[in-house]
């Protein structure tokens, strides 16, 4: 595992050194939804546009890329769905919306049904396994505005691992201050 080089990469990236959580994000030929149609994850830079789940108003909306962050070789796992649907393989502590909101992809179960947002219509993708796999591979994860989500092969992935609320809210209020500071009237804080 340590032939991964983060000189390596592009400078559009974020290099993120091991560290003793388990990491969360998709395997770089993820397919990720934006305006223009699904690019693969590992294109995505900073300051593209990509789509992120509105749940209050139950839609699919613009929303720009403020950071791109590559973690090195991880383990991932391969969440199977009933029906033709391919599987999905993630890291295992991404984060996914499901019928009971937010959770881990180590926490998932047989029982769980994940959010499919596809053209204009919502499905529930009903979860038949997840397992570990043998692919290692460097996984990456998009840090967006707004509702600090992305669409993932359909499936809506949240920005960060822990802390949701907590992070949403101090992005939001950072954003807050620095229209104060540069005068604007758009300054509203929201933290719900």
């Amino acid at each position: 595992m340590s032939d991964f080089d983060p000189k390596s990469v592009e400078e559009k990236l974020v290099y993120v050194p091991r560290t003793l959580y388990q990491r969360s994000g998709f395997p770089g030929e993820t397919r990720i939804q934006t305006p223009f149609g699904e690019r693969r994850i590992d294109s995505i830079k900073r300051g593209d546009y990509i789509l992120s789940w509105n749940a209050a108003r139950q839609e699919m909306v613009k929303r720009r890329v403020k950071k791109v962050i590559v973690h090195p070789p991880t383990q991932l796992s391969q969440i199977s769905f009933n029906g033709m649907r391919n599987p999905l393989f993630v890291a295992r502590g991404q984060t996914l919306f499901m019928n009971q909101g937010w959770k881990q992809v180590a926490q998932l179960t047989k029982k769980d049904y994940l959010l499919l947002v596809g053209e204009g219509e919502l499905q529930w993708a009903h979860i038949t396994n997840v397992e570990e796999t043998k692919r290692i591979k460097p996984v990456y994860r998009l840090i967006t505005e707004g509702e600090h989500n992305f669409i993932a092969e359909g499936h809506v992935a949240h920005n960060f691992r822990r802390f949701r609320k907590l992070k949403t809210c101090a992005d939001r209020f950072d954003g807050f201050v620095r229209n104060i500071l540069a005068g604007s009237n758009r300054a509203a804080l929201d933290c719900k």
